[in-house]
């Protein structure tokens, strides 16, 4: 896999050219994840001490390996572009993520705005009575 990586940035020429393609982005952060997740894997069975112990690796890991399997699967999004009848999909899939992130800023500033309204509007309860949150 890293051989048909060099290949293509030896075709694309320079490799800001190569960087700027976005399928080639997730190609590299999927590699360099794998990494971090193998040399996270391999300090774990070198040393059990810290499998035993609560380590920032043993929380590290999982994250890890969410990344890997949500790139791994954008990946195949990529190649499910070769068949004629999923290209459309996958186009619209990239168009609504693009369009859901202007919708997320959206979203985080009200979600803001009526946090401080909220606020604004409780200051007399006590804190007694919401113990649970």
């Amino acid at each position: 896999m890293q051989s048909i990586e060099m290949m293509q940035l030896s075709e694309a020429g320079s490799i800001s050219a190569y960087i700027g393609d976005t399928w080639n982005k997730i190609d590299l952060s999927n590699i360099l994840l794998f990494f971090i997740y193998s040399f996270i894997e391999l300090i774990m069975i070198r040393d059990p001490m810290i499998v035993e112990k609560k380590t920032y690796l043993q929380v590290l890991k999982p994250i890890i390996e969410f990344l890997v399997i949500l790139i791994s699967s954008l990946k195949f999004l990529y190649f499910m572009r070769i068949y004629s009848s999923m290209w459309l999909l996958v186009n619209l899939l990239i168009e609504c993520a693009k369009d859901i992130q202007s919708f997320l800023l959206f979203l985080f500033f009200w979600v803001i705005v009526m946090s401080a309204m909220m606020v604004a509007l409780n200051a007399d309860y006590d804190e007694k009575d919401y113990t649970d949150l």
